[in-house]
């Protein structure tokens, strides 16, 4: 026999049962009438309803979304501790680069890999600066002397294999970078580096276009994440059902570029580590590993989901 008007956002008035919505509600004077069915409790948001006291808001290393922010500040959480997103810088070598725009002369090509992982850097919110030097000894290991002090990641590309003008890793070794790895039995990608001076990670990725590409994902990505506090540091990795048949050396594992759709995955044509125009197709990075020669349409195969 008792009801009192109650506007949206309103504190709950004591001993209230349930909240019939206006719509549902025709008044005569005094009394009133609902016209349609309703439950009790309906329209009452209960005190702890979304979170109770003393329970775990979010977990570290969860990443912040315009969701997450808005749900912190509905319960009266205005700043929290975050990672500070790292700094990082893309370092191109080689002679023979040329800008793109400008006329190209024999026994040259366009620069492209300091474009390529700034913008696969841009792909997880980190903006890049870029640098080329030319196969000169004493300016690399100025710049990478001058990286290292002032990034938390420095990529370099190209000049990190044995020939005569790499000298990327003699200026690792002389400035004090520490080795973790140097080779891996893969392809594409085989002459890659990993190494830290202080608190500075430090990649020396082929020259090709491709093989560098692929190198940061599978391996700067990971490093990547983790400064940034994420749990998960791999890109997202799922099972697929190979939709052709593939053959290739068993002494080292295969990162191959594919599609794929649904259960399956398709591998593409122009898996060199020169070419980039694969990529335009690609969704994943498949993995083959080491060990075995033929793969078969229909078997299991892992790949990771590009951004």
């Amino acid at each position: 026999g008792e009801s009192i008007r109650i506007f949206s956002g309103a504190m709950v008035t004591k001993g209230c049962k349930t909240i019939a919505k206006q719509e549902i509600v025709t008044r005569n004077e005094h009394k009133i009438s609902i016209t349609e069915d309703f439950k009790e409790n309906a329209n009452i948001r209960p005190m702890g309803e979304q979170i109770k006291q003393g329970e775990l808001a979010i977990k570290k290393g969860t990443k912040m979304t315009a969701g997450i922010i808005g749900y912190l500040y509905g319960i009266g959480v205005s700043s929290i501790d975050v990672f500070r997103k790292p700094t990082a810088i893309v370092i191109a070598t080689g002679n023979e680069l040329t800008k793109a725009g400008e006329k190209l002369t024999p026994g040259k090509i366009f620069e492209s890999n300091t474009y390529t992982i700034q913008a696969a850097f841009q792909e997880f919110g980190i903006e890049a600066n870029i640098q080329t030097v030319e196969d000169d000894y004493d300016s690399t290991k100025e710049i990478i002397e001058n990286a290292i002090e002032n990034y938390d990641f420095v990529v370099m590309t190209g000049g990190i294999s044995v020939g005569d003008y790499d000298f990327v890793s003699k200026a690792f070794h002389e400035i004090g970078v520490e080795q973790l790895f140097y080779k891996v039995k893969q392809k594409p990608g085989k002459p890659i580096f990993f190494g830290k001076k202080g608190e500075t990670a430090v990649f020396g990725l082929p020259g090709n276009p491709a093989a560098a590409l692929s190198c940061f994902y599978m391996y700067v990505v990971p490093a990547l994440r983790k400064s940034m506090g994420y749990s998960a540091t791999t890109l997202e990795i799922r099972t697929f059902q190979l939709a052709n048949d593939y053959k290739k050396t068993s002494a080292l594992a295969h990162f191959l570029k594919a599609q794929y759709t649904d259960q399956s995955v398709e591998i593409l044509n122009a898996q060199s580590s020169a070419m980039l125009r694969s990529f335009s197709d690609a969704n994943c990075i498949l993995f083959l590993e080491e060990g075995k020669e033929n793969w078969k349409k229909g078997e299991n195969v892992q790949a990771y989901l590009l951004p």
